[in-house]
């Protein structure tokens, strides 16, 4: 591979009946965890394939219905780390509620794997200014580096403001830098810049919108400046099942070019690594 900077390549792990826009909760769970075991299997042999290492972020219900599924995604070299319980938005639930879900997904994950997990992602990009209350459950309970800015504004969550590369955030608003080094260092998801409008580059939807080499073009430009980038799929993206889901988005061009087909352009060009590996490294070095 021809890049010296490694990446961090991230998968959100839930069942597409999980997501807020499967209007029609209709559906047959075996078929469902059929599915997951499915695409979590594909990821990992495409990852084996390519000798690359990932961050899966996952809901706790899930490690505990799949412990075995986890046991293998750890077994291979792989990060886990917290998506919530059961993919409820920050803007739903307060502190309080916050820390028992970081506490017994902590502990799920603990008891299947033998080891604490070290990164967070909220659902839905959910992490903001309302929601900056997150930080300190998160540093409370032992967790060193979040991936939930979305630095790009689209309806559902981001904001244009935000640092687009990785920082230590202010813990009253987490979408501006801290004037210190926090505990919690955060990696924000990937954008492009042309002429002078950021475009969301970070994958899922934006990579079946945008396409590999507009993405790829994204990552080589910051990995140019110094910067690793931080991109995400979501399993369901790699299964048939998902042209299920009611919501357009949550399908768009997956009958032009396959998700799996996409992921293995990337893998085959790009240098990925863990979440909690890159940050330790930012942290070394105090770049941030």
């Amino acid at each position: 591979m021809s890049d010296i900077i490694s990446n961090v390549l991230s998968f959100d792990l839930e069942l597409w009946s999980d997501r807020e826009n499967v209007v029609n909760k209709i559906f047959n769970p075996e078929e469902v965890d059929v599915s997951f075991k499915r695409s979590i299997v594909k990821i990992l042999s495409l990852l084996e394939k390519y000798d690359q290492k990932a961050t899966f972020f996952t809901l706790g219900y899930l490690v505990k219905k799949f412990p075995e599924l986890y046991s293998l995604i750890h077994e291979n070299g792989h990060e886990i780390g917290i998506h919530g319980w059961d993919h409820k938005r920050l803007d739903s639930i307060d502190a309080i509620k916050f820390d028992g879900i970081i506490k017994k997904t902590k502990n799920t994950i603990q008891d299947v794997i033998g080891e604490a997990p070290h990164g967070y992602r909220a659902p839905q990009f959910s992490l903001s200014h309302s929601t900056s209350w997150v930080l300190d459950v998160l540093e409370k309970n032992g967790i060193q580096y979040d991936s939930s800015i979305f630095p790009v504004k689209s309806p559902l969550y981001g904001s244009n403001m935000a640092p687009t590369t990785p920082y230590y955030p202010n813990y009253s608003n987490p979408l501006t830098k801290s004037d210190k080094q926090e505990k919690i260092l955060e990696l924000p998801l990937l954008t492009n810049t042309v002429l002078n409008h950021r475009f969301a580059a970070a994958g899922g939807f934006w990579l079946r919108l945008y396409g590999t080499s507009f993405v790829k073009n994204a990552i080589r430009k910051m990995n140019q400046k110094g910067y690793p980038t931080i991109i995400y799929l979501h399993n369901w993206e790699l299964d048939k099942i998902q042209l299920k889901m009611d919501h357009w988005k949550s399908y768009y061009g997956l009958w032009k070019i396959p998700m799996d087909t996409q992921l293995e352009s990337l893998l085959d060009t790009i240098s990925f690594d863990t979440g909690h590996n890159i940050s330790e490294k930012i942290k070394s070095e105090t770049i941030a």
